[in-house]
This record gives C-alpha cells, structure tokens and sequence, in this order.
C-alpha cells in the first residue's frame, strides 16, 4: 500500500513540476516490474496520463497554434 500511494505521490510531482517528469516517468516504468498488482496498475495509468499530458504540453505550445 506504501508503494503504491509513493506512485501517486510521483505522478503530483511530475504533473506540477515539469522539469521532473521524465526522470519520475523513468521511475514509474521501473515500477511497471513490482510485485505487486496495485503498484504496476497505477504506474501504468500515470505513465499513460503524463505522457499524454506531456505531448498536449507539446502541441500548446506548438508555433502552429499561434493564432495571428
């Protein structure tokens, strides 16, 4: 259960400082290989939410979407 709430902990730093996510993803893929169910499940969700977060970030700030 500790590691498990570690990984939300992870995935709210990554999310309010950008500098840090991709060494924090780096990690939340390291936990894709835990033991247990509930640990590899949330690394897994957050993986795929701040990726995504990551390229949306990405694309915003994209000078296509300069709007003249």
């Amino acid at each position: 259960m500790i590691r498990a709430a570690s990984i939300s902990a992870l995935a709210t730093f990554a999310h309010k400082v950008p500098a840090l996510r991709k060494s924090i993803l780096l990690l939340l893929y390291k936990c894709l290989k835990d033991s247990d169910d509930e640990v590899r499940e949330r690394a897994y969700f957050f993986i795929k939410l701040l990726e995504e977060q990551g390229e949306k970030s990405v694309l915003d700030n994209s000078e296509y979407n300069n709007e003249e």
